[in-house]
């Protein structure tokens, strides 16, 4: 990701957040690859996609606390943060800020181990 990508991704995120401390950082590897800080701490990454002509990032995000939307709210000094379990699914659900949804929350299994990961698309409409 070069620095102007980069740039509209963090400001992207700030206003989506309501969050000025997020910032975007770039990584050496892999290429299109970038961290995502809140203030000092890093708290996921993101992944440039381009397929079929589109561009988008992904941001990914482990969830460190059974509590999910208590850890979102907490984590980006948000209140709007709701989490809705998909009906049919047990593993998924949908993460909304306010009344629009913005990713999911995925229960995955690593090692024999239960992870919460939130996943949120950038859509290269959405940084104009």
């Amino acid at each position: 990701m070069d620095k102007t990508e980069i740039e509209q991704v963090q400001r992207y995120m700030r206003n989506l957040f309501n969050n000025p401390q997020i910032n975007v950082a770039a990584r050496a590897k892999p290429k299109g690859s970038a961290e995502v800080f809140l203030g000092e701490e890093a708290i996921g990454t993101l992944d440039k996609d381009e397929e079929d002509g589109e561009l988008s990032y992904h941001f990914r995000m482990p969830v460190l606390d059974k509590d999910a939307p208590s850890y979102l709210r907490t984590k980006f000094g948000n209140p709007k943060f709701k989490v809705v379990a998909f009906a049919k699914s047990k593993d998924t659900a949908e993460v909304y800020l306010g009344d629009d949804a913005i990713g999911t929350l995925t229960k995955d299994e690593e090692k024999g181990k239960a992870t919460q990961n939130f996943r949120m698309a950038i859509f290269e409409t959405d940084l104009e």
